[in-house]
């Protein structure tokens, strides 16, 4: 019997030549709120839950390690996740920066889950949307995780229950992040905005009874 193999291509981004040393460095949300999680929940077994947070990788192409995501409670023992880099208009995430699909099948466990880019030769810039979509599994019974947000400021996050609906801008930021190489001599992103609620919620107040 004959074997053919069907071509397949991709667009490859433009080379760009940085003689600076390069550090590994986090972008994105590297905390979460003590108190407040999201959850994440399938409404039918044949579900796909997909959130997307944007995050400011920088002016230059920055090779991407890792993502970060952090779960804070799940009756799941592992998970199967695509990850998507798309592309955002200051409204909602575009289109795929990334053609291909990239798909991890991961252990979960409580905290940051880091899943491993370095074999995908992955170089993006700018501000971009990271997307984290949870594949279904027919017949694994009810699954969800509780993720990490943010309730303060920063770069916003969205929520969609299906491959072709709308994206739902979120009230929070999701805790994530990505490793990336970054030029040494690049300042470090600022440090997260304080988060209003966390304030409010360490709030004593001395009564005379």
């Amino acid at each position: 019997d004959a074997v053919r193999l069907t071509p397949f291509s991709y667009n490859l981004p433009a080379a760009e030549v940085v003689r600076k040393q390069r550090v590994e460095r986090k972008l994105g949300n590297r905390s979460h709120h003590a108190f407040f999680n999201y959850a994440l929940e399938e409404r039918r077994p044949d579900d796909v839950i997909e959130v997307a947070q944007v995050i400011e990788l920088g002016p230059l192409s920055v090779p991407i390690l890792a993502v970060n995501f952090f779960i804070s409670d799940t009756p799941m023992d592992s998970a199967t996740f695509r990850i998507g880099f798309r592309g955002f208009d200051w409204e909602r995430p575009t289109g795929p920066l990334v053609q291909r699909s990239i798909v991890r099948r991961v252990a979960l466990m409580h905290g940051w889950l880091a899943m491993d880019l370095r074999k995908e030769h992955i170089s993006l810039k700018g501000t971009i949307a990271l997307t984290l979509e949870l594949l279904p599994e027919p017949g694994a019974g009810n699954r969800w995780m509780s993720v990490g947000i943010r309730l303060g400021g920063g770069r916003p996050a969205f929520d969609r229950r299906g491959t072709f609906e709308q994206w739902d801008r979120m009230p929070h930021r999701y805790s994530i992040n990505v490793v990336a190489m970054v030029p040494k001599d690049e300042p470090d992103q600022k440090a997260e905005d304080p988060d209003p609620f966390q304030h409010a919620v360490d709030l004593r107040i001395t009564a005379r009874a």
